[in-house]
């Protein structure tokens, strides 16, 4: 398998992050923040060393997780979830300037995934659905020929959120890809038996690893609600061989490394089961 993780769900000191992948046997990490700033906010000199650092201690960059299109659609409603520390005021035109340097950057440094998202949620999803799908179908076209992968995340508080919301969006978009998070699918709504997106195996870039619990609180894999051993079952059967990238979103006596520790065991029993 290969395992990643969000280098800041570790530490925000990226050396301090490459530390905790060492001692977790991680062989791969996925970027968002460093020192506070997201990776697109760096400039091109603090970019190349974080890289470098990265890959001069071995790792590999399994993809670049960006806030694009995380914020309000022109007009739309206010969103009525969490807006997870973000500014209400961006735009959709910042993420295309986002979109524009996350292509530079993947061009560059050869990473092969990166995140997008699908607007903040509003109360009825359907509603903004063609908006969603028209800024997402743009998106794909300026990334067409780049050979980097512009990946949806399902997100609780976004417009594409569950299984389903994810299956109309991929039916409307056959160049469209995700970054499927089988947690985000229950603590949006989704039925914990339908975490697994059957028949669209093949639109996968790339997974996020964590979990819920029955009162929206993100806990270790196999303590919250997602049916991991039947999700890794399929992944395994379905033949997937990207990234499974942990999110880990808690921790375990003060510590997110002894969280995702744990998370790892889980990881190996589910998969030793469905083996």
């Amino acid at each position: 398998m290969r395992l990643s993780i969000i280098t800041d769900e570790l530490s925000d000191d990226l050396d301090v992050a490459l530390d905790a992948c060492a001692r977790l046997g991680l062989a791969e990490v996925e970027l968002r923040t460093a020192a506070g700033r997201s990776a697109l906010a760096l400039t091109d000199e603090e970019l190349a060393a974080a890289v470098q650092q990265v890959r001069e201690r071995g790792f590999t960059i399994s993809a670049l997780a960006t806030p694009i299109f995380k914020c309000s659609l022109p007009d739309a409603p206010a969103p009525v979830g969490d807006l997870h520390g973000a500014a209400a005021s961006a735009t959709i035109d910042d993420s295309w300037r986002l979109l524009e340097r996350a292509l530079e950057i993947g061009a560059e440094f050869d990473i092969p995934v990166i995140r997008g998202f699908s607007f903040w949620r509003v109360a009825e999803p359907a509603g903004v659905f063609e908006q969603v799908v028209e800024a997402l179908r743009h998106a794909l076209f300026l990334a067409r020929g780049t050979g980097i992968t512009l990946a949806l995340e399902n997100e609780h508080d976004c417009n594409i959120a569950t299984a389903a919301e994810t299956a109309k969006a991929l039916e409307r978009l056959p160049e469209l890809c995700v970054i499927w998070d089988p947690a985000n699918h229950v603590r949006g709504g989704g039925q914990p038996e339908e975490a697994a997106l059957r028949g669209l195996e093949d639109r996968i870039a790339h997974v996020h690893l964590k979990d819920v619990d029955a009162t929206g609180t993100w806990v270790c894999l196999g303590d919250g609600l997602v049916p991991y051993r039947a999700v890794f079952d399929w992944l395994l059967g379905s033949g997937y061989d990207g990234a499974l990238s942990f999110e880990t979103h808690c921790q375990t006596g003060g510590s997110t490394e002894a969280a995702t520790r744990r998370s790892l065991r889980a990881l190996d029993a589910f998969v030793g089961a469905a083996a």
